[in-house]
């Protein structure tokens, strides 16, 4: 399905590269334990997607081991464009971030991945939300799809996106996606 979403559909090109993130925050195990699951079935989604590239990413893997929501500074902040240039950084996450955006950066059209899945916990009453950038017509079509098949979904979050000063880690790519209760899926 996800390799039929064609330049007809969405006005962008075929996407090839999808990383799914999880661990962003270290003490949110659920989308941990999503990332370690499609990690078990890496074999059957190339052979179902074969134009398709489906990536994990256990984003502050550190962080995690020790259920932490994050080692020295919350990582999730790191992406902006200065903290990404500020080579003084201390820390785990400063650098952290670097290795990521080394990866699937840069920041904005030319980024390395074509979406970025990067799956979050929360303890407010969301329910099931997605957040999508409001000038990716990608992740907006993908959301609209969630939303009409999904009917638990609450809510759908547009917001104005500042690219450069944008921190979150998907700001790497052109797509969000998230939350649930911390702790709510423990991962061994």
């Amino acid at each position: 399905m996800l390799s039929s979403l064609s330049v007809s559909a969405l006005a962008s090109p075929l996407i090839s590269r999808v990383v799914v993130s999880g661990g962003t925050h270290g003490n949110e195990y659920t989308g941990v334990y999503v990332v370690q699951r499609l990690g078990l079935q890496e074999q059957a989604l190339r052979d179902a997607y074969p134009t398709l590239n489906i990536e994990t990413l256990v984003a502050n893997p550190l962080a995690h081991k020790d259920n932490r929501r994050f080692v020295h500074a919350d990582l999730n902040r790191m992406f902006t464009v200065a903290e990404l240039a500020d080579i003084s950084g201390f820390g785990y996450e400063p650098n952290r971030a670097k290795a990521i955006q080394a990866e699937l950066g840069p920041k904005g059209p030319n980024a390395a991945a074509d979406m970025i899945v990067d799956l979050h916990t929360t303890t407010a009453n969301m329910g099931c939300t997605l957040i999508v950038d409001e000038w990716c017509p990608l992740a907006i079509h993908a959301a609209a799809y969630v939303a009409s098949r999904w009917n638990t979904v609450r809510y759908i979050y547009l917001y104005l996106d500042l690219l450069k000063t944008r921190p979150d880690l998907d700001a790497l790519q052109r797509q969000h996606v998230g939350p649930t209760a911390h702790k709510l899926c423990i991962a061994t």
